[in-house]
C-alpha cells in the first residue's frame, strides 16, 4: 500500500499539496491556463493533465472513460500506481482532484479470485 508524508491545506477555494519531502507547496486547483504543474514527474500524467482538467470542470470528476486515448492514460496511471512507479506528489495530485486508482476493470484483472 502507498504511504504519502505529504499533507493538504486550504485557503479559500485553493487547495495545496505541502510535502515533507520537498521545500515548496504545490497547488491541486483546476489550472486553466494551460500550465502543468512543475511538480508532476510522471510522463503520462504530464500528457493526460489538462485533459483531466477539463473532464473534471465539465463532469465534476478527472475519471475519463477508457473508450478514449486519454481513457487509454488514466488506466496507464493506475497500473503504474499498482506498480509503485508514480512519485508521491503525482499521486497526491492525482488523489487530490478525485482521480480513483481503481476501476472495476483493475480490480477483476488484479484480484485473485482462486
Amino acid at each position: 500500500s502507498f504511504q504519502s508524508n505529504a499533507a493538504f491545506q486550504s485557503s479559500g477555494t485553493d487547495v495545496w499539496l505541502v510535502s515533507s519531502s520537498r521545500t515548496h507547496c504545490t497547488s491541486l486547483t483546476a489550472d486553466t491556463s494551460g500550465d502543468i504543474p512543475q511538480s508532476i514527474r510522471s510522463p503520462v500524467l504530464a500528457q493526460v493533465y489538462q485533459a483531466l482538467v477539463s473532464h473534471n470542470e465539465k463532469y465534476g470528476n478527472p475519471n475519463i472513460p477508457l473508450g478514449s486515448a486519454d481513457g487509454k492514460r488514466c488506466k496507464t496511471l493506475r497500473r503504474l500506481h499498482f506498480q509503485g512507479k508514480l512519485s508521491e506528489d503525482d499521486v497526491a495530485l492525482l488523489n487530490g482532484m478525485g482521480f480513483r486508482f481503481h476501476s472495476f476493470e483493475d480490480v477483476y484483472t488484479e484480484c485473485d479470485f482462486g
